[in-house]
């Protein structure tokens, strides 16, 4: 694991508060590898309140949209880890920028 943990902060489109934190998880592909950087990165997150995942590495480096274990852990924790299509997580992301707000 990296000893430097990557992450990208979306905004809402109307009023510019986060709506998403994505923490990369480079290496990881368990549940876990992803929890052990949730644990390791939970300064980076333990008082948001919009949404936070931790994403591991590609499932299928191979294929530029395979699916990649995605763990939710806020604001509500999940209990396992999704496999996600970067192309699924980016509507997700479009959806929550537009309707923050509503």
């Amino acid at each position: 694991m990296k000893s430097i943990i990557e992450s990208k902060i979306f905004h809402c489109d109307k009023c510019g508060e986060i709506v998403i934190k994505l923490i990369f998880a480079p290496g990881c592909l368990t549940a876990i590898d992803i929890n052990n950087v949730a644990i390791a990165a939970k300064s980076l997150y333990e008082h948001d309140e919009h949404e936070v995942w931790i994403i591991g590495d590609s499932l299928n480096p191979a294929d530029e949209d395979a699916r990649h274990p995605s763990w939710k852990r806020k604001p509500q924790f999940a209990m396992s880890p999704e496999n996600i299509r970067p192309s699924e997580f980016n509507k997700r992301i479009v959806s929550a920028q537009k309707y923050h707000c509503l």
